[in-house]
């Protein structure tokens, strides 16, 4: 069981590193409300992809072009997918997630996370 605790503390030592080396992660724990509260680890793209999307609903591709990205697939995971999975972003099409007019639009949630954020820093 010891080792199995030590080898656990090094993986997640290990991803820490990770995550830190690329020196884009902001990390937070965000409270919403009196019984929510979650971890949230964004990179400094999802975060003005967040802020752009306050303004408007934009397209995958408005949102990579507006950061100098491409629209591949791993600046997608790295980036956009983490804020759907937060609910911070939603798909304007829902039933039709890969549909060419879909555009992504910030969430009440994604506004309070901005607003908390920027209290933060």
């Amino acid at each position: 069981q010891d080792s199995n605790q030590d080898s656990n503390q090094d993986s997640n030592q290990d991803s820490n590193q990770d995550s830190n080396q690329d020196g884009n992660q902001d990390t937070s724990v965000v409270s919403i409300g009196e019984n929510h509260s979650f971890h949230v680890s964004l990179s400094s793209e999802s975060i003005y992809i967040l802020e752009i999307c306050n303004v408007t609903a934009m397209s995958k591709s408005e949102i990579f072009k507006s950061l100098g990205l491409t629209s591949q697939s791993k600046n997608v995971k790295a980036h956009l997918q983490p804020l759907l999975d937060c609910r911070f972003l939603i798909q304007t099409i829902k039933d039709k997630p890969t549909s060419r007019h879909q555009k992504y639009a910030i969430t009440d949630l994604g506004r309070e996370y901005l607003v908390y954020i920027k209290g933060i820093k």
